[in-house]
């Protein structure tokens, strides 16, 4: 776990006044998510936004990754928003099962060789090239792009850290975005994930619409519940992010018996005693990864389950709160398109009797 000390407060706030130093020309770089919310006292991740200044970004993307080539830092991949499938066979790419996960995480996830290559190509020799991609997920769909990296604090302790790269166009549907995310993560019995969702969607209603008083004191209490909730999630994503560094960073080594006593804090006893029949077995360093990592996915379900009466009873609010948006949005584009209509009789009207006028004068 890393703990926000001063020494690591210190070091990732220096990272990113550095990175925010230089990329000053390419844009407006600032952080946002659980790194700066007071109520997390680990760091799990620090999520660094870039909106561009223009859209030259290839010019943007290049300097970024140019960045990132730093020996403190270990680059795991770059994430793309999705892309209409229309627009990849308008460029004759046509891609088998495209909503399947294989063919999703070929065109949406790229390595650093991938990026210094430019493109990718698949097994029926489909050509990806990267900059048609981003021009078109940035500049024509005002979608995002994520590079994540790790980096290096001090000694053997990374930070996973992430770059989203999208222009000022990209906030406009922001919080439809949220809200989209919230229903297929609760749909998919995501319900931890669902929770952070209905977080932000929660700041996001209150800050930017005239809400009743009933609606803003139940989001205020949702927000509050979570500033609560959440510590132990914090706590247990922190320990997370560790163990998924084994394999992932070279001569990285896990204390596992440190990992295990901070898990048996936060556990049931039937999880507990399974970590501590692991923490005093004989079974050698990547075994005791390797049964670690099965403990994991039974804790994820313990707090996945444990966390779901909670969201159900949140879900309901917000997704109560959006529709009425919605229903008040249609409405409101609906009485436009009336006005627009009546607006056009009337015009038509008054040419129609400026037209008859002129006849008579004729006559």
């Amino acid at each position: 776990m890393i703990y926000k000390n001063r020494k690591t407060l210190d070091l990732i706030y220096n990272f990113i006044k550095k990175t925010k130093r230089h990329l000053k020309n390419n844009g407006h770089l600032y952080c946002h998510g659980s790194f700066i919310r007071y109520e997390n006292k680990y760091v799990t991740d620090i999520d660094l936004v870039l909106v561009i200044a223009n859209n030259d970004i290839k010019k943007h993307f290049n300097k970024v990754v140019n960045y990132l080539d730093n020996k403190k830092i270990v680059f795991e991949d770059l994430k793309i928003d999705e892309v209409p499938e229309s627009f990849l066979k308008k460029n004759g790419i046509y891609l088998n099962n495209f909503d399947s996960k294989e063919t999703q995480e070929l065109y949406r996830r790229w390595n650093l060789m991938d990026i210094n290559n430019g493109v990718k190509v698949d097994e029926n020799f489909n050509f990806l090239y990267l900059e048609d991609l981003i021009e078109e997920i940035i500049n024509k769909n005002n979608g995002n792009i994520v590079l994540n990296f790790f980096y290096n604090l001090y000694k053997d302790v990374y930070v996973p850290i992430s770059i989203a790269i999208h222009n000022k166009k990209y906030y406009d549907n922001s919080g439809t975005e949220f809200f989209d995310e919230m229903i297929k993560l609760y749909n998919n019995g995501n319900y931890i994930k669902t929770y952070k969702r209905i977080s932000s969607c929660s700041n996001y209603l209150m800050n930017n619409y005239k809400l009743s008083d009933i609606e803003n004191n139940n989001l205020m209490t949702i927000i509050n519940i979570y500033k609560k909730n959440i510590e132990n999630l914090n706590f247990y994503s922190s320990i997370k992010t560790q163990i998924s560094l084994v394999g992932e960073l070279y001569n990285y080594k896990l204390n596992v018996n440190f990992v295990i006593n901070n898990l048996i804090r936060i556990v049931d006893k039937k999880i507990k005693d399974k970590l501590l029949k692991l923490k005093n077995s004989k079974l050698n360093y990547l075994d005791k990864i390797s049964e670690l990592n099965y403990l994991i996915e039974e804790v994820d379900e313990y707090n996945n389950m444990k966390i779901k009466p909670q969201v159900d009873k949140d879900y309901k609010i917000i997704k109560k709160i959006f529709d009425k948006i919605d229903k008040l949005s249609k409405k409101s584009k609906k009485k436009k398109r009336i006005n627009v209509l009546e607006l056009d009789n009337i015009k038509n009207k008054g040419s129609k009797k400026i037209k008859s006028s002129k006849k008579k004068k004729l006559i």
